[in-house]
């Protein structure tokens, strides 16, 4: 029960942080087409923009849940070595829920706003989105490698390190991975308002807008490209994969490897059905399919994701890995103090027992 809380909790929080990190730079170009007549995209834009500040308040909350789900000291030893790193996240979250906010109310008291008005409004909407997918999931990725590594012991990590730890493991690729389902589940949401809109006018008997099906095909081709993108960056996170999630992926786990096999035709029927938008063969109930496919494929990445994520070990906590990590930025290379040496990219059960132990 722990397991499926913890995934559909993860699924939640992410599909939610998405909509909130890549909508504002969608409400860019919905904003300027409104300023060319589109009514409709400045209705979509300002749906988008209030959508992505109730995501990034549900996101914090379902984060904050998730973290008490799976709390272990390890995580509060880790946090106490990136003191500047969490305090300028917290201060991050929170100017950018203010701006976003701002930013929700601000077009929605004033539509018809001149060309200087939009310019400083985009701008912000800009600010907003690179923010949030610039800083999050890089630092949270570092977090997760830490506790994975019980990089405990020793002082504050450095900003040198801290760079180190991005380019030692698999947070870029993740990184890159995030940013790319950011804009494609938000392409989704596109569709998926679309659909309701659809479906508000058929249920009151009136003709739907013809100007929903170009606001759907707008939201498949915001959702397709991204989709299409993910393809080589899957095999980029693949292989930056410590080589214990490889194995478990690539036939040393049943559940694990039917997992990825199920994904990657859940994605391929994601993919079609955004083909299908994009190019307009698809029309009213037919784009809650892409919308169902989106939430489908985030499920079963989460699912693989725990299941791939290594154990935090019990007993006795060391400093080697984050060690390891500052002497790296200092060009120094530091050596364990005793015990046989333990590779980086398995967890401290594995090398002490002689074999896999069981996923968390």
């Amino acid at each position: 029960m722990l397991e499926i809380a913890t995934v559909l909790l993860s699924t939640l929080h992410l599909l939610c942080v998405s909509v909130a990190a890549a909508g504002p730079l969608v409400c860019v170009w919905l904003d300027w087409r409104e300023a060319r007549g589109e009514r409709l995209a400045g209705e979509a834009g300002r749906f988008l923009a209030f959508c992505g500040l109730g995501s990034l308040l549900a996101g914090g909350l379902l984060g904050t849940a998730l973290g008490a789900l799976l709390w272990d000291p390890t995580y509060l030893a880790v946090l106490r070595r990136l003191p500047a790193k969490v305090h300028g996240g917290v201060w991050e979250l929170l100017f950018s829920l203010v701006l976003l906010g701002i930013y929700a109310v601000w077009w929605r008291f004033t539509p018809d706003a001149g060309r200087f008005v939009r310019i400083v409004r985009s701008m912000l909407a800009v600010l907003l989105g690179t923010n949030l997918l610039y800083h999050f999931p890089v630092l949270f990725g570092v977090i997760s490698q830490l506790v994975a590594e019980r990089a405990v012991e020793g002082g504050e990590i450095s900003s040198a390190a801290f760079r180190q730890l991005l380019l030692s493991g698999p947070i870029g690729s993740q990184a890159v991975h995030f940013v790319l389902a950011s804009l494609a589940v938000t392409g989704v949401t596109l569709i998926g308002y679309a659909a309701w809109r659809h479906g508000q006018a058929v249920r009151s008997g009136s003709e739907p807008d013809p100007a929903l099906d170009r606001l759907a095909r707008t939201g498949g081709w915001i959702a397709l490209l991204p989709s299409l993108a993910q393809i080589p960056v899957g095999i980029w996170v693949l292989m930056r994969l410590p080589d214990t999630g490889k194995r478990q992926l690539m036939g040393n786990d049943l559940l694990g490897t039917s997992l990825l096999l199920v994904s990657m035709l859940a994605a391929l029927w994601l993919m079609h059905q955004l083909s299908a938008v994009a190019l307009g063969h698809a029309r009213g109930r037919k784009w809650w399919l892409a919308v169902g496919a989106m939430v489908l494929v985030v499920l079963l990445m989460s699912a693989m994701a725990r299941r791939t994520r290594p154990p935090t070990p019990s007993g006795p906590v060391s400093g080697q890995a984050g060690e390891r990590a500052g002497g790296r930025a200092s060009g120094r290379v530091s050596r364990p103090m005793s015990g046989p040496a333990i590779r980086r990219d398995e967890p401290r059960e594995l090398a002490s027992s002689g074999g896999p132990g069981n996923l968390s």
